[in-house]
């Protein structure tokens, strides 16, 4: 059983070592290491943009969903100033109508014209 176990490790390692002469050859002979040299940036820089691309493009995501709420948060602030001028126009009028009602009830000499902008005077019986 040792002697089998013995040739394994014998012929594993000669593989290991003819693997690892041969890298060594091809490191160390110019041609073929600036071949490897250039495969290994292609890969890594391969990989590199790939990332890139996929964080620019979660980016753009999230960039679409900031700008489709802001634009939904701007039109509802635009609806809300509309209503919001539009109630004041009325309570406006309403406060003027209940104006001129309390000065009537009061018979007030001097009553506020509203209307065209200067007081006038009224003669109350």
């Amino acid at each position: 059983m040792s002697a089998d176990v013995w040739s394994f490790l014998l012929a594993v390692g000669r593989v290991v070592i003819t693997i690892v002469v041969a890298l060594l050859a091809i490191y160390y002979i110019p041609p073929l290491r600036h071949l490897v040299d250039t495969w290994i940036k292609r890969r890594v820089s391969h990989h590199f943009d790939q990332q890139l691309e996929d964080h620019r493009h979660e980016l753009t995501l999230v960039a679409d969903a900031v700008r489709a709420d802001h634009q939904r948060r701007l039109h509802n602030a635009a609806i809300v100033a509309q209503r919001k001028h539009e109630i004041y126009r009325e309570l406006f009028h309403l406060i003027h109508a209940g104006m001129g009602a309390v000065v009537h009830l009061y018979g007030s000499a001097k009553e506020p014209d509203y209307d065209a902008g200067a007081s006038r005077t009224s003669s109350v019986t």
